[in-house]
């Protein structure tokens, strides 16, 4: 009888041990599937740059692409309402903002190129002989950006230091 024991008691432990062993060996990302080059550590994708979201499958620009009014002071001056369209672009962490500024340019209208990170806009590059640099952020709604940006231009150089906020 005393042997009996000893042999359930040893099965049973042998039995819990290989479940707590098994336990320990599951593959998180066995059932994980990441977008866009996308890799699985642990059960949670880390997307590559300009992709985000819990499989990597939405572009980072996409939030920002639509119409949207701008209200904006520009050397302590307000100026009035206009439109800026900004456009995803192909890079899924670049977009383009159609007119920004409403500068003129000889060729018409004209786009400032941006880079996208999470909520983040950084605006920089030249177009129509006009500089433009700065940063903004997109509310957590998505229907809001708040940005900040110079332009500078002419001859002397003239440069408009520019608060603005961007509404869908």
């Amino acid at each position: 009888m005393k042997k009996l024991k000893s042999l359930v008691l040893a099965t049973g432990v042998s039995v819990a041990l290989a479940m707590g062993f098994a336990s320990c060996n599951t593959d998180k990302c066995k059932d994980v599937v990441c977008q866009n080059s996308g890799v699985c550590l642990e059960g949670t994708c880390d997307c590559p740059t300009g992709y985000e979201g819990e499989f990597c499958e939405t572009k980072a620009n996409a939030k920002f692409a639509g119409t949207w009014t701008v209200n904006e002071t520009c050397n302590s001056v307000i100026g009035t309402a206009y439109p800026v369209i900004i456009s995803a672009n192909t890079d899924p962490s670049s977009v383009a903002m159609k007119d920004l500024g409403n500068y003129s340019c000889t060729s018409g209208s004209y786009s400032v190129p941006a880079t996208v990170s999470g909520t983040s806009i950084n605006v920089s590059g030249t177009v129509c002989s006009t500089v433009f640099t700065g940063t903004g952020t997109l509310n957590a709604a998505g229907n809001s950006i708040a940005l900040t940006y110079s332009a500078t231009y002419g001859t002397p150089s003239t440069t408009d230091n520019c608060t603005a906020t961007l509404t869908k």
